[in-house]
């Protein structure tokens, strides 16, 4: 196993590498992708890529030089785990192969671009939710950085300082600010700190990419006031190639909102994973009306997870922003076109359900339709404002309490035979 050596500001740090190409790349366990999230202490860069049809799958594994028997630890697990296809790099050309292997157009997300009145505003955009688009279309890949984040007493007394002060002072539109509250309250969880990237294969498919994730945003985070994606077209070499994590640049942590906006749990890294690479459209279930699945952007990876489990048990599923837009059409008018042909609508419900601008709109749709709705509670919490009104006569199907795939298969039993 080659370890490649870095230098930066605050010492040396080293990496290793590994890749799977082929068939079974789609099949990452989840055996093994929980194996990748138990291990603390390496930051863990993920690259997904379709290179015109050819897919793969690349871990890059760093840390501080002196944590360096943490890294091969973890590579040498995953290759003992790993499904056929892994190439580990021996050597520094076979590392350099492996990382620099990536499209030429990039972007990035930027968790730091809202201020409003001096003080640090996030919203909770995520890129990951688009791969299956950009894996559908073969435009490109996405990269994403993780590094493991304890909920130290520090982390725990600013985060309880700005919950309070949000609370005090209002500082913002009360939508706005329950937001804050949703993302900095993630902090008192341990997680990772992820930093999202995406590598496009020509200057046409980052343009559409653009307009793709514009368009969700305009739709979703814009109703509540955000102008812009916070997406930063610009040369992310550097760190595509070495894996390390931005933030080993940073000697202060960020605002609670701003840190709670990259911060995953395992879970969520795991499903990640597991899920990301679903199965082709050609190959879905068809002959059925879909069911639309309508939830939040912060509950994309349970909206994923049941898009997945119902797919597998032959039940076609309508979930945006992966089935919007290949019909060129404008997302409000993609998503009414989809509700107009479903055969039913679940609601993902949670705190940031409570939040969303899109739900009321896609249930208020199913109603007119007079479609089965079904709400799916992932949290003990109970529909605030409009979705209070929407949802006073639907029956729910707990999940918070109980294994995803019992609630999934509560759900098949009252839809029956609906298509």
């Amino acid at each position: 196993m080659y370890l490649a050596q870095f230098e930066s500001e605050h010492g040396t740090l080293v990496a290793a590498s590994c890749r799977w190409s082929g068939a079974k790349v789609p099949s990452v366990s989840a055996q093994l992708s929980s194996l990748l999230f138990q291990h603390p202490v390496p930051d863990l860069a993920v690259r997904l890529q379709n290179n015109a049809g050819a897919r793969s799958l690349t871990l890059i594994a760093s840390a501080p030089v002196g944590d360096s028997a943490a890294v091969t630890q973890l590579l040498s697990a995953v290759t003992a785990a790993a499904p056929e296809g892994l190439t580990l790099a021996g050597s520094a050309q076979e590392f350099d192969r492996i990382t620099t292997d990536f499209p030429a157009h990039h972007l990035r997300l930027d968790t730091r671009s809202y201020h409003h009145g001096g003080q640090p505003l996030a919203c909770g955009f995520q890129l990951h939710p688009f791969f299956r688009w950009i894996d559908e279309h073969q435009l490109g890949a996405w990269q994403g950085h993780f590094r493991h984040q304890r909920t130290t007493e520090d982390v725990e007394r600013r985060t309880r300082h700005y919950l309070s002060r949000l609370q005090l002072e209002k500082p913002f539109s009360d939508r706005v600010r329950q937001l804050q509250e949703l993302l900095a309250a993630r902090c008192l969880a341990p997680g990772w700190l992820g930093e999202e990237f995406l590598a496009l294969n020509s200057t046409s498919a980052l343009t559409d990419t653009q307009k793709h994730l514009q368009d969700h945003f305009t739709e979703t985070f814009g109703r509540m006031g955000f102008t812009e994606s916070p997406l930063v077209a610009e040369d992310a070499d550097e760190w595509l190639s070495s894996g390390l994590h931005p933030a080993r640049l940073e000697n202060t942590l960020p605002s609670p909102n701003i840190l709670g906006a990259s911060w995953f749990d395992s879970a969520q890294l795991t499903s990640l994973l597991t899920t990301a690479w679903h199965t082709p459209a050609a190959a879905r279930p068809s002959g059925t009306a879909p069911i639309f699945i309508s939830y939040a952007s912060a509950d994309y990876s349970t909206a994923e997870k049941i898009c997945s489990i119902l797919e597998q048990q032959g039940r076609r599923c309508w979930l945006a922003p992966r089935d919007i837009n290949n019909s060129l059409l404008p997302y409000p008018v993609a998503i009414e076109t989809a509700i107009g042909t479903a055969c039913a609508v679940v609601v993902v419900m949670s705190s940031a359900a409570n939040l969303s601008v899109h739900i009321p709109r896609e249930v208020d749709l199913a109603i007119e339709r007079r479609l089965p709705i079904i709400p799916l509670r992932i949290q003990d919490i109970l529909p605030a404002g409009q979705l209070n009104y929407l949802l006073r006569t639907c029956q729910w199907v707990e999940a918070h309490h109980r294994d995803i795939q019992d609630a999934i298969a509560e759900i098949r039993v009252r839809l029956g035979s609906a298509s």
